[in-house]
């Protein structure tokens, strides 16, 4: 048995539901690529919060007792310190 011949309008009915539909599916793929993008982007943001560079602290002073209750880094600054130690014959500085 033949199938029976289509007419030109037949086929261009037929071939505007397909593009209507592979226009649905490229939608739907543009929502989905759409989504992820988000979730890279905010996963990389995450991963560079967490591993940004803090800026390097020049240590001036440290308390003498480690355990004292108020414990506090650079409570002096440079402008603080002594003048510098006196040198001795050789040249060498003392340190107490």
């Amino acid at each position: 048995m033949k199938s029976p011949k289509r007419t030109v309008a037949q086929e261009v009915e037929d071939l505007k539901q397909t593009i209507a539909r592979l226009s649905e599916q490229i939608h739907v793929l543009t929502l989905a690529m759409d989504a992820l993008t988000d979730e890279i982007q905010w996963r990389n943001n995450q991963y560079a919060d967490r591993h940004r560079e803090r800026p390097m602290t020049i240590v001036t002073s440290m308390p003498k007792d480690p355990t004292a209750k108020d414990w506090h880094l650079n409570r002096l600054t440079a402008a603080d310190l002594p003048p510098a130690a006196p040198s001795t014959p050789t040249g060498e500085r003392t340190l107490f």
